[in-house]
């Protein structure tokens, strides 16, 4: 008697359209939990990067003082006089964490510069029009030194600025300069003060401050 065997094939359940749904909601989960630890540790790395720009400047300001009587830079938010002889690059005067610094020298209070406005361009003079004919080949303009009086190079900034001090003077733990925003690394920003010394304020102690007056508070 021959042995018959039977062969039992058993069907496999199909991905169906409730366990994708499931997949993409606990994916979507995930992600929300993530991403905002994601974002404060690229924050941690831009301020880390904005430290090192204020460690930076208050080597050029201390170099500057001492070229200069002891006196720092006179205007308050004008980091210009150290570029590009104390600051060698732009860079340094750019917090990572902004898009666009103010001009430097501009206040809170100032009002914000206008571009430039253009008109319709003047009417050809026709009294100078050459009279008809063939064309003459005329050669190229050589090229013009720019002029003495050019404008300057337009410098921008991320960082307050506090004028009035001096480096030989003793005094007590001051803000000197630091982030224009209050709230920009994680709800905190980079403040150097007077003494040397770097540390992060939350928007309270730059009010308790009074550095409203020198920085933007909503930035």
């Amino acid at each position: 008697m021959k042995r018959q065997h039977i062969i039992r094939i058993v069907g496999k359940r199909a991905f169906c359209l409730a366990d994708l749904l499931i997949t993409i909601a606990m994916i979507a989960i995930l992600a929300a939990i993530l991403f905002p630890v994601f974002a404060r540790a690229r924050e941690k790395a831009r301020a880390a990067t904005c430290t090192s720009n204020l460690v930076n400047i208050a080597l050029a300001l201390r170099n500057y003082a001492a070229d200069n009587d002891m006196r720092y830079p006179p205007r308050d938010n004008d980091l210009s006089p150290l570029w590009p002889v104390y600051v060698n690059t732009r860079l340094t005067f750019a917090c990572p964490s902004i898009s666009a610094g103010k001009p430097m020298g501009m206040m809170p209070a100032d009002e914000p510069p206008q571009p430039p406005t253009g008109g319709p361009p003047p009417p050809p003079d026709v009294s100078t029009t050459p009279p008809p004919g063939p064309p003459v080949q005329q050669p190229p303009p050589a090229a013009m030194p720019p002029p003495e009086d050019a404008p300057e190079v337009t410098l921008e900034t991320g960082y307050f600025y506090v004028s009035g001090y001096r480096y030989d003077q003793f005094i007590r733990r001051m803000p000197l300069s630091g982030d224009s925003g209050a709230s920009r690394h994680n709800d905190r920003a980079n403040v150097l003060f007077t003494d040397g010394s770097l540390g992060l304020w939350t928007r309270a102690d730059y009010l308790r401050a009074g550095l409203q007056r020198y920085a933007w508070m909503d930035d």
